[in-house]
């Protein structure tokens, strides 16, 4: 059984739950959760991730039991970049991580194994293992930003101005991204944002203040 908070409760427990994450770690830049939902991961400004069980955190005796909830301690953590880490998203298989000079893909089976075997390990631990961890896959890739669609394919925005759409995920030993399509940047202006509508359609935001949507299969923007 699960405990139901209201919106204003999940806020509050949302904000409490960064603070206390922020105080052991540096600045918190992303977070997202396992696609079977039984975990979360979070990187900070540091290159690292560190991963979260939901088991202990979403029952309804945890809740219910604490006047003030203990401070989460993530089961295991890992450098993943040199850099800040500026996205991580989440395909079925793969947790995508990226900052501005790689790619990284993570095995969700095998994070999901590693968090089984430190579990018991780290029980009622005030700090979390570090583990050397090596990802499944990692290209290197000047990126600002990195979108993964709901048909999972992978966009990100390059320093060239322009957005990119690129194999998922790379072949083994790749010395670099293979690239399917991109979009080039308008004469002065650069993307700063996308919306993926489906496969041919895609929103573009500029940082000219205009949205463009684009037909992507024709290279060219609509309206």
């Amino acid at each position: 059984d699960y405990f139901v908070m209201t919106g204003a409760e999940f806020a509050a427990y949302r904000d409490w739950f960064v603070a206390e994450f922020s105080k052991a770690y540096f600045e918190v830049t992303n977070a997202c959760s396992s696609p079977k939902g039984d975990f979360v991961v979070a990187s900070d400004s540091q290159g690292r991730i560190a991963v979260f069980s939901l088991s202990k955190f979403l029952s309804a005796d945890y809740w219910l039991s604490s006047v003030v909830p203990v401070s989460p301690t993530s089961v295991f953590h890992f450098k993943a970049h040199y850099y800040k880490i500026h996205t991580l998203c989440s395909t079925p298989e793969y947790l995508i991580s990226a900052c501005e000079a790689d790619l990284n893909f993570w095995s969700w089976e095998k994070l999901s194994q590693e968090l089984s075997k430190q579990a018991q390990s780290v029980e009622g631990a005030q700090q979390s293992a570090f583990l050397p961890l090596t990802a499944d896959h990692s290209v290197p890739l000047r990126s600002r930003k990195l979108y993964v669609t709901k048909s999972h394919n992978i966009w990100y925005i390059g320093y060239d101005g322009g957005a990119h759409h690129i194999e998922n995920p790379p072949q083994e030993k790749q010395s670099e991204v293979s690239v399917v399509t991109s979009i080039p940047s308008l004469p002065w202006t650069q993307v700063t944002c996308l919306v993926h509508v489906s496969e041919e359609k895609i929103i573009i935001g500029y940082d000219d203040g205009k949205v463009r949507f684009w037909n992507a299969g024709a290279l060219e923007f609509e309206i």
